[in-house]
């Protein structure tokens, strides 16, 4: 698979997720505002979503020599980054504000959620990696 499908394929995967979570988290809600609440939660997501993926482009999208990394490796390295943006922007905060770190349990949960964003888009990628990369060969005879 070339690198530009590997990175086409790649933003599809994280737009899904982000498509994913926000149906998910807007359908418990009031059911004449599930538009607004998926559409709110894919805009907030996406602030630091694209951040995310333009990180992941360099690690385990784009060089080939991800390519020899066991899938687990990829998986683990792809889910870290989001919970890594989200403790950098606290770290950053917290020296930038001289608050120190003392989380509340909003940005605990904000950081949870980078993970499971991080999660999802990783195994939607690496699972249609895995699918477009090996097509079945057919042999006539």
């Amino acid at each position: 698979m070339t690198r530009w499908k590997r990175v086409v394929l790649s933003f599809a995967s994280a737009i899904t997720a982000e498509l994913v979570l926000g149906i998910s988290f807007g359908i418990p809600g009031d059911k004449h505002l599930l538009f607004e609440h998926v559409f709110g939660f894919i805009y907030f997501a996406s602030i630091l979503v694209i951040p995310g993926w333009l990180i992941a482009l360099p690690i385990i999208v784009v060089p080939k020599k991800a390519d020899s990394l066991p899938i687990w490796k990829l998986a683990v390295i792809g889910t870290l980054i989001g919970p890594g943006i989200m403790f950098a922007i606290g770290i950053y905060a917290a020296i930038a504000n001289h608050t120190g770190l003392n989380y509340k349990r909003e940005a605990y949960y904000l950081v949870g959620l980078a993970a499971v964003v991080s999660f999802l888009t990783t195994a939607i990628y690496l699972t249609a990696l895995k699918l477009f990369s090996n097509p079945t060969k057919t042999h006539s005879s």
